[in-house]
């Protein structure tokens, strides 16, 4: 088995043309299967279903005598399609379109389950980032803003005359202490 990458204008077309259908397509026989996806009533044949233009295109495209498409459903909106193919004719049927199904839900559902799990930890990490935030601004930047202040406060104290004894030295002591005690 072989995946490959293919053109992003080819992969639009194989996507948008089937919308949320499935189907089984056969060159050896000429059997195309399109099915409804609430798995009620019968099998559409060719002539019944518009857009077997669009199934025709999609086997070109693909350049596959057979191939099984399922969509990729979330919430009942379809955000992509899974395609099997094969060089043998006649070598997908209903069996192999019911597992693609069972596979393409399993799919979506992981899928579903990781953009969950990133958003929470997305969230988390935003709230980590706010209390650091307030962390740092609690026990660095406010003792700092103060010494700031206290130093502001020495320097005036220095400029004044003689003799006008406030108590700022030991303020500012007690500020620079509790600065260092929040920090180590």
């Amino acid at each position: 088995a072989r995946s490959e990458v293919i053109d992003p204008h080819l992969a639009h077309q194989l996507v948008q043309v089937l919308g949320e259908r499935t189907i089984v397509h056969s060159d050896a026989t000429r059997r195309r299967f399109l099915s409804p996806l609430n798995g009620s009533g019968e099998r559409k044949t060719k002539t019944d279903v518009e857009g077997w233009s669009a199934v025709e295109a999609a086997a070109n495209l693909l350049d596959a005598d057979s191939f099984v498409s399922v969509p990729l459903l979330h919430r009942d909106k379809a955000l992509g399609r899974i395609y099997v193919t094969s060089r043998k004719s006649r070598f997908f049927d209903r069996a192999d379109e019911a597992f693609l199904l069972q596979v393409s839900e399993h799919v979506v559902s992981v899928l579903d389950h990781i953009r969950l799990m990133d958003q929470l930890a997305t969230e988390a990490a935003e709230e980590e980032r706010k209390r650091i935030a307030r962390d740092i601004h609690d026990s660095i930047i406010q003792p700092y803003i103060g010494l700031q202040m206290g130093l502001v406060g020495v320097r005036r104290r220095l400029s004044s005359p003689p003799g006008d004894d406030t108590n700022n030295d030991q303020t500012l002591q007690k500020i620079v202490h509790d600065a260092a005690a929040d920090t180590g």
